[in-house]
C-alpha cells in the first residue's frame, strides 16, 4: 500500500477509537499498549548485551552488528614460539626415542645415503625391459629362457641326489673322518659323482603309492633286495681283493726295483692257529624251510670270457606268470632301479616262463671305478 493510503487509514482508525472512548491501552493487560506495526515487515531481534568475560563488565549495543565486531584483540603470538623451536621439539633430545626415529626416518648418518632422483618417483615396469624385440623373435626369447632354467633345475636335482646317495651310503662320515686329505673319502666321493642320479637311491612315487596301499608290498621289496644286496657286498669285496692284489703287484714291483737282495719265496710256511673252536649252530626245521624257499626264488649267475668275469648278477625265475608275478617283476625292477643295477625281463624253457635277470654296471668291479655305494634297505623308507 502507498503510505499516503496508511496514513490516511491511521487517522481513520485514531478518530473511530476516540469517538467510541477506546483508549490504545486494554483493561487487564498489565498496562501492555495494544498496538499493531503494520509499517514493520519483521520483528527486531532481541538485542543481547555484550560479555567478554568475568573481568568485563556487559555492554549493550543498539546494533547487533556493532557487537559482534566489538570481540576482544587476539592474544599476541608468544616470543619464545618459533620454527627453529619447533623443529627442536619435533626432533626431541638427543638420544632419545624420538630423536633415533627422526633420524633413522631421513637416512643420517648413513655414509651412502643418495637422495631420490625424479627418475625414482616415475612408474616404470620392475621386470627387464628389451626394446626394439621384434614380436615373432619374442617366442625364440622365452624359449631360451625356459630352456636355461630347466637346465639349472636339473644341475639342482643332480647335486641334490648326489648328496642323498652320499648321505645314505655313509659317504659324508667317511669324509668327515678321514679328512679332505682322505684316499677313501675322496673315492666314495667320486663313486658317488659316477653313480646314476636319478636311480640310486630313489624310490618311485608309483612305488611308495603301491606300499600305502598294499602293506604286503614292504615284504615282498624286503625278500627280493636281499639277494641283490648281498650280490653288492659280494662285488664289494671282490673288487677291494682285486685292488689289494693291484696294490700288492706294484709294492712289490717297486720294492724288487729299489732293493737287489735276495727275497726267498720258497721257504714260506703257513701257520695254522689251534686256538680256534669249531662253533656248532642248531637251525631249527621252520628257519631250514624259509631259508630254502628263498635260495629257491633267486639263483646266482656269472659269465666268465678267458678266465675274466664279465657278467655278474642274479636271475629271479620263481615269480610266477600271473597278476602277482608281473608285480613282483615290477618290484624287482624297481629295486635294481634303486640299487643303481641293470635289470631286463626273459622268456625261458619251453613252457615259456617269465624270468628276471639283475646284473652289475660295466666295469663297476674294476679297481679304478671307486667303491660300490650300497644305500640302505629300501623296505626301512615305507
Amino acid at each position: 500500500m502507498e503510505p499516503s493510503v496508511l496514513a490516511r487509514t491511521e487517522d481513520w482508525a485514531r478518530t473511530i477509537l476516540e469517538t467510541l472512548g477506546v483508549g490504545p491501552e486494554a483493561r487487564g493487560t498489565g498496562g501492555a499498549p495494544l498496538t499493531i506495526g503494520l509499517d514493520e515487515a519483521t520483528q527486531q531481534q532481541q538485542r543481547k548485551p555484550a560479555s567478554f568475560g568475568p573481568d568485563h563488565p556487559a555492554v549493550a549495543f543498539d546494533n547487533h552488528d556493532d557487537a559482534v565486531r566489538a570481540l576482544p584483540l587476539r592474544r599476541p603470538p608468544s616470543r619464545r614460539d618459533s620454527q627453529r623451536r619447533r623443529e627442536a621439539l619435533l626432533k626431541g633430545k638427543e638420544g632419545s626415542r624420538q630423536r633415533r626415529r627422526w633420524e633413522n626416518d631421513r637416512l643420517m648418518h648413513v655414509p651412502n645415503a643418495q637422495p631420490p632422483l625424479p627418475s625414482d618417483w616415475a612408474v616404470q615396469p620392475t621386470h627387464p625391459v628389451h626394446y626394439n624385440l621384434p614380436y615373432h623373435v619374442a617366442q625364440y626369447w622365452d624359449k631360451g629362457l625356459r630352456q636355461r632354467v630347466n637346465e639349472d633345475r636339473a644341475a639342482a636335482a643332480v647335486q641334490r641326489r648326489k648328496q642323498i646317495v652320499a648321505q645314505q651310503s655313509g659317504t659324508t662320515a667317511a669324509a668327515a673322518v678321514g679328512g679332505a686329505g682322505s684316499t677313501a673319502a675322496a673315492a666314495a666321493v667320486a663313486a658317488a659323482a659316477m653313480a646314476p642320479p636319478t636311480t640310486l637311491g630313489l624310490v618311485t612315487r608309483e612305488l611308495r603309492t603301491a606300499a600305502k596301499r598294499t602293506p604286503a608290498v614292504k615284504t615282498w621289496v624286503r625278500l627280493l633286495e636281499e639277494p641283490v644286496r648281498q650280490l653288492l657286498l659280494a662285488a664289494e669285496l671282490s673288487r677291494q681283493v682285486q685292488e689289494a692284489e693291484e696294490n700288492r703287484r706294484t709294492q712289490a714291483a717297486a720294492a724288487e726295483n729299489e732293493s737287489d737282495h735276495y727275497n726267498d719265496n720258497d721257504n714260506d710256511t703257513l701257520y695254522f692257529s689251534d686256538d680256534e673252536e669249531e662253533e656248532i649252530v642248531f637251525v631249527g626245521r621252520r628257519q631250514l624251510a624259509l631259508d630254502r624257499a628263498k635260495e629257491a626264488a633267486w639263483k646266482t649267475i656269472h659269465r666268465a670270457v678267458d678266465r675274466q668275469q664279465v657278467e655278474a648278477g642274479v636271475v629271479f625265475d620263481a615269480l610266477g606268470d600271473d597278476e602277482s608275478g608281473s608285480f613282483k617283476r615290477w618290484l624287482t625292477h624297481s629295486v635294481a632301479d634303486y640299487y643303481g643295477l641293470n635289470s631286463r625281463s626273459a622268456t625261458v624253457d619251453s613252457p615259456p616262463r617269465r624270468i628276471v635277470y639283475v646284473t652289475l654296471r660295466d666295469g663297476a668291479t674294476r679297481p679304478e671305478s671307486g667303491p660300490i655305494l650300497v644305500p640302505r634297505p629300501m623296505w626301512e623308507l615305507f
